[in-house]
């Protein structure tokens, strides 16, 4: 697919998991922590592992980490640049897989 922002390669952030946000929520509430566990699970993800969450802004990435949080990840961090920053950055490697 193409990037859909002007001046911004497409791709993503090498070794990055997608994990949507709109599969941590059920009618816009969020799923119990017992099936968020288990779809961070089925990412290869344990709640010991450090986590660092992105999406296009910083805004929506917000919402998987508040998920991760409820499935009781510990070590969770935000990356506010997300894709609009690391994407316009021609020094960065892209992830295309």
């Amino acid at each position: 697919m193409a990037e859909p922002r002007a001046g911004l390669r497409r791709g993503h952030v090498p070794g990055s998991i997608n994990i949507p946000f709109t599969e941590v929520l059920n009618n816009g509430k969020y799923k119990s922590p017992e099936s968020l566990a288990e779809i961070f699970s089925r990412k290869g993800l344990i709640n010991k592992d450090e986590l660092v969450f992105s999406c296009g802004s910083g805004v929506t990435a917000c919402i998987v980490l508040f998920a991760a949080y409820l499935a009781d990840f510990e070590s969770l961090r935000l990356y506010d640049g997300s894709w609009a920053e690391w994407g316009a950055d021609e020094t960065l490697p892209l992830g295309l897989e």
